[in-house]
């Protein structure tokens, strides 16, 4: 269940600051055997070897983005529509989904409570990690549920995903669930676990008693998850088929959202009291 029904973090001012986060990881566009990169689907270590080269500069990747979102931005409405196939981009994060899936910016932030960032990542193809709470602050997000909000990665590539993650993290005396979380923090970083044969060996279940719920009838949609599926086993990955979950039989969608309409009430308070406070202060 993703939070849409409830208030969460801007997605459209999220890109403001993913564009800034943009123009400190990456410039240029570096060329690989003979052939110049555009912007567009460019990764994180793209562009900064592109500024290492000076091929590119930080005010150029902001145009370039700036271009995208007005010239994208009429049609796929940040906000509300997929780049993809323009159907439901599910979440409250899905102004970030979509714009890391259109290029509206090179890496992108979303916040989850309950599939948030983890829905539209799957509706637009992208790569979506919500943290363990307390790896990243939630100081200054519109809150639902202090013991489920999570500050995530959504980006194009798994590597993007893993080098914003490392960024993000770390205590911040603004959430206490920071000082807690940082023990599992990894020494030497995320990106140390990045390994292109990563899947070989890895066993993946396959819940079949959720596809029914994510494609229904759809042909296509069972086609293209068939497909995946065939490229996991090609990668090595080993897939358990018909997986039975029973921790599914206990849960029940209604007792989680009484539970979060009051939790939402009590953060919120305490979110706008903060404000006040804020504001005084300044």
């Amino acid at each position: 269940m993703a939070s849409s029904s409830l208030p969460s973090i801007s997605s459209f001012s999220f890109l403001v600051f993913l564009i800034f986060v943009a123009t400190l990881s990456s410039g240029a566009i570096p060329k690989t055997s003979g052939k110049e990169l555009s912007i567009k689907e460019a990764t994180v270590l793209d562009l900064q070897l592109a500024f290492k080269r000076n091929q590119l500069t930080s005010r150029q990747l902001v145009e370039f983005y700036l271009k995208e979102i007005q010239r994208l931005n009429p049609v796929i409405r940040g906000v509300i529509e997929n780049p993809y196939t323009l159907g439901n981009p599910h979440g409250s994060s899905s102004g970030s989904g979509i714009s890391a899936a259109a290029n509206l910016a090179t890496v992108t932030l979303g916040t989850e409570t309950d599939g948030s960032i983890l829905c539209p990542s799957e509706s637009n193809s992208v790569v979506g990690i919500k943290p363990t709470v307390g790896l990243t602050s939630r100081a200054g997000v519109v809150p639902i549920s202090l013991r489920q909000d999570s500050v995530g990665p959504i980006c194009r590539t798994v590597s993007d995903a893993a080098y914003v993650l490392e960024a993000i993290v770390g205590i911040d005396a603004r959430d206490k669930a920071t000082i807690e979380a940082s023990q599992y923090i990894p020494k030497g970083g995320y990106d140390q676990f990045l390994n292109v044969d990563g899947l070989r060996g890895k066993r993946l279940g396959i819940f079949v008693d959720a596809i029914p719920f994510f494609l229904g009838n759809d042909t296509f949609k069972l086609e293209t998850f068939v497909k995946h599926l065939k490229t996991l086993r090609k990668k090595g990955a080993v897939l358990v088929d018909n997986l039975e979950l029973d921790v599914v039989k206990y849960y029940s969608g209604p007792s989680e959202n009484i539970a979060l309409a009051f939790e939402f009430k009590l953060a919120l308070n305490a979110y706008l009291k903060d404000l006040v406070e804020l504001r005084h202060f300044e």
